[in-house]
């Protein structure tokens, strides 16, 4: 008997139990060479699926950041939707009350209008009252010198009565000379006895005339007293009228400029409130874009979170914990092992455990492909709501920019609202004032009229009086004239008597001489009373248009009153209306700010939102599908990526040779294949594409996107097309193919992305897409695959000479670098990229992008 076969049988048991448990931290003691080339051998494949794990957990603690992200990204949006919503509520209200704000305004303007125009009114009712008081005031000033003339006349008529009185007692004495003189002639005195009595009669008739003047020359004095007592009061009524007046005059004044100003606030706010319209139209469009960027975060955020990678990620978890590890690798994987050693038996035992290996890293695999497919419409939907997030943040910052904007106008609306209240309250209190001093004009016109007629009166008895005067004086005229005769005949009498008559005749002398007084007093009362009665005609005439202009200031006073009434209901309903602009604007003002404050708070939150969306810590979830494909490539495992690879690899070799023997015919330097003076194509240039598809519908202007020429991409791109075509039908799942330089430019490309050039823009973009760059973030990182980390800091459009500051490596390695990235279209579909290292001479020049159906393989 064998005495290895026990042992054999052993480790064979122990292999099987491995299997069976799949317990990979078994170790044998290491007695033998079979024994530890068996125990390498489990130890690698321990590795293995550490390696496995290892990867699982790390896109574990990214897909746990992911998911929380994700979760703070809904409640963010919930609250951004809501501050959205706000906002275009409050913005609908602003809208309302600015479109209010401004018929309101319209409705102002046209009051102030109004309320000019009855100011205009007011003020010229005012000037033709200040007119007639000044027109009153200088009849009064005449009616004065009227009066003053009436009282001067009856100072003469007081003269002349003491002259009459005189001339009485004068004629009674020559009547009892006369008398005495006719006694002592006894017969012969006979005629002067009647001469003496004539005499007595004319001086009793004097006598009497002198009572009658004394009554005429109290008359006078009363009436022309109280006249110009009455005219007095006129005059002082008239002045403080007039300056009542005139207050109410400048009081108008500064009412007419502070509706000047009142109209100008309106119109302030008006122009504000228009503005602010304005405003308000770009913000209610901006919260609009908002709310749809918002409903595009929630929904891709959503859809997001339905893919549940955490979940799969669990159960791929799960499948590789069917296994018990090691806590770290004991060996490093593969380990080769070798027949001849452990004879068949024991080799077919470890083949059958490496299957079962095998057969779960396929369905590892199978997992990690469905996952990848997750992994990719995540990063998708992150892509959209970056994109959304950063349209809403552009969006979020114009409106708060917008509303900023619009904090202002409705501050200078507040302050232009607030300054027409001011001017509006100014003006009423004005017009009130203006009105109270109408009204004690009214009553001061009431007044002067009273006087005035009063002086009416006294006026009608001072020519009554002159009547009478002018009957008295021909009353006196008569008497001299008798005297006169009288003294005529005394003289004739005396010359009959002779010597006797001698003192007769000195009687008839004196009584000569006293009708000579009296003829004199008269003639000179005369012309005073005559003056008196002129002046009284005049002071007539004066008083009654005195008393005439008094009623047209009454009646103009009152319609000004009415005026003004008007104007303060004006005023009163204009206030109101000013108040509910006011009280808007307000209202605005503090809406705004809310808002404004609530858009702030959204926007910090959004700022968050947008450093989640970018995330690098993500790209583990990204990098799942390319580190597991990479380890698995370890070995073959007869799955349909390793057999797309294969073609990579031999499409990758054969551009290889296009490069190297393009080089070697001369038609192209080595130096050239770096050629980054990238040479848009555009005017005449445009027909060399002509080569390659149909150029008649470019515009002279270029393509969009723009298509670039190189120093070498002409001399390659045939070959590199041709290859191109001829390798994408290899494989059912292969979708495009494409060569790119290490910034992205597509030098070469798949037939079907060759079409003729259309002019619309979206079949351009899909059906031409050759001569143009690529350099969105995850095409870079596969035009830059197998340069290294450093790669990932250089930017877009670099110079190889930044590739190669940057430490990034530019020669070929042992192993063509290749990577596998899987990422989702617009369309829904999943594609797998496998990019993988191209070269000229040994130099990295680029990358053949391979595009394939993730959901096929």
């Amino acid at each position: 008997m064998n005495p290895a076969r026990p042992a054999r049988e052993s480790v064979h048991a122990w292999l099987a139990e491995v299997e069976r448990t799949r317990d990979l931290t078994r170790r044998l003691p290491e007695h033998d060479p079979v024994s530890a080339a068996i125990g390498n051998f489990v130890a690698s494949l321990d590795a293995e699926m550490l390696a496995y794990r290892g990867i699982v957990e790390s896109a574990l603690v990214a897909a746990a950041m992911n998911g929380t992200q994700l979760a703070n990204l809904v409640e963010h949006t919930a609250i951004q939707s809501a501050m959205v919503d706000r906002a275009a509520a409050a913005v609908a209200e602003l809208s309302t009350g600015a479109q209010h704000v401004a018929r309101t305004t319209e409705t102002l303007h046209a009051m102030t209008d109004d309320v000019a125009q009855a100011t205009e009114r007011y003020d010229t009712g005012i000037d033709e009252v200040l007119r007639d008081l000044a027109t009153l005031e200088a009849t009064i000033d005449a009616a004065h010198a009227f009066a003053a003339t009436i009282d001067t006349g009856a100072g003469n008529v007081t003269t002349f009565l003491k002259r009459l009185q005189a001339i009485a007692r004068q004629s009674r004495l020559l009547g009892i000379n006369a008398s005495i003189e006719a006694a002592h002639l006894g017969a012969i005195g006979a005629g002067f006895a009647i001469v003496a009595t004539e005499i007595k009669a004319l001086a009793d008739s004097t006598a009497e005339s002198a009572v009658g003047v004394g009554a005429i020359e109290r008359a006078l004095h009363v009436a022309s007293r109280h006249v110009e007592r009455a005219i007095a009061g006129s005059g002082t009524i008239v002045g403080a009228l007039s300056t009542e007046i005139a207050i109410a005059r400048t009081r108008s004044r500064d009412g007419r400029a502070q509706i000047v100003a009142l109209d100008d606030a309106i119109a302030n706010v008006a122009i504000t409130t228009t503005q602010q319209s304005a405003k308000l139209a770009d913000i209610r469009d901006a919260v609009e874009r908002c709310a749809e960027y918002a409903r595009t975060v929630s929904a891709s955020a959503t859809r997001a979170a339905e893919l549940n990678i955490r979940g799969a990620l669990d159960r791929l978890r799960g499948t590789i914990d069917r296994y018990s590890l090691s806590a770290e690798a004991p060996i490093a994987a593969p380990y080769t092992l070798d027949v001849a050693i452990l004879g068949e038996e024991l080799y077919t035992a470890t083949q059958s455990l490496r299957a079962r290996l095998d057969d779960d890293q396929r369905e590892v695999l199978r997992l990690v492909n469905a996952i990848s497919v997750a992994i990719a419409r995540n990063t998708y939907e992150w892509k959209s709501i970056a994109t959304a997030l950063a349209g809403l943040r552009v969006q979020f910052r114009a409106t708060s920019f917008g509303l900023d904007d619009t904090t202002d106008a409705a501050r200078n609306a507040a302050a232009a609202s607030q300054r027409m209240r001011e001017l509006l309250d100014a003006s009423r209190g004005g017009f009130a004032t203006a009105i109270e001093a109408l009204e004690r004009s009214l009553d001061a016109a009431a007044r002067m009229d009273g006087t005035v007629r009063e002086a009416q009166g006294f006026v009608a008895e001072t020519s009554a009086a002159g009547t009478r005067a002018d009957t008295m004086l021909q009353l006196i005229d008569t008497i001299s004239a008798e005297t006169t005769l009288l003294s005529l005949n005394a003289a004739i009498e005396a010359a009959h008597a002779g010597d006797a008559g001698a003192g007769f005749g000195v009687i008839a002398d004196e009584i000569r001489k006293l009708a000579e007084m009296t003829l004199g007093a008269t003639h000179d009362i005369g012309v005073v009373l005559a003056d008196v009665s002129e002046a009284s005609g005049a002071m007539h005439a004066s008083t009654e248009e005195a008393a005439a202009r008094t009623g047209s200031i009454a009646d103009a006073t009152t319609a000004i009153r009415g005026s003004v009434v008007d104007l303060r209901g004006k005023l009163d309903r204009t206030l109101r209306d000013a108040e509910a602009v006011a009280t808007i604007v307000e209202q605005q003002l503090v809406a705004i700010t809310d808002v404004r404050s609530a858009a702030a708070l959204a926007l910090a939150r959004l700022d968050d939102d947008v450093t989640a969306a970018t995330d690098d810590r993500r790209l583990d979830l990204a990098n799942l599908g390319m580190e597991t494909h990479a380890l698995a490539a370890r070995r073959p495992l007869g799955i349909e990526t390793e057999k797309i690879r294969a073609i990579g690899q031999a499409v990758a070799e054969r551009m290889d040779a296009v490069f190297a023997e393009t080089i070697a015919s001369g038609a192209l330097r080595l130096e050239d294949c770096f050629d980054t003076a990238y040479d848009e194509i555009v005017g005449a240039k445009i027909a060399q594409l002509g080569r390659l598809f149909d150029v008649r519908h470019v515009p002279e202007t270029g393509f969009d996107p723009p298509k670039f020429a190189t120093r070498y991409d002409r001399a390659v791109e045939a070959g590199i097309d041709a290859i191109i075509d001829e390798s994408v039908p290899l494989h059912p799942a292969i979708k495009a193919m494409f060569a790119v330089d290490l910034n992205g430019y597509c030098f070469g490309h798949y037939r079907e992305c060759r079409k003729a050039w259309t002019g619309d823009y979206t079949t351009d973009l899909n059906a031409n897409r050759i001569k143009r760059f690529f350099e969105d973030a995850l095409s870079l990182r596969c035009s830059r695959n197998g340069l290294g980390a450093a790669a990932h800091a250089v930017p877009p459009r670099a110079p190889r000479e930044t590739f190669a500051a940057n430490g990034c490596t530019l020669e070929r390695t042992a192993d063509r670098p290749w990577a596998i990235f899987t990422y989702a279209r617009d369309t829904g579909i999943v594609y797998n990229d496998l990019s993988i290292a191209l070269y000229a001479n040994d130099a990295r020049v680029g990358t053949i992008r391979i595009i394939y159906d993730a959901d096929i393989v």
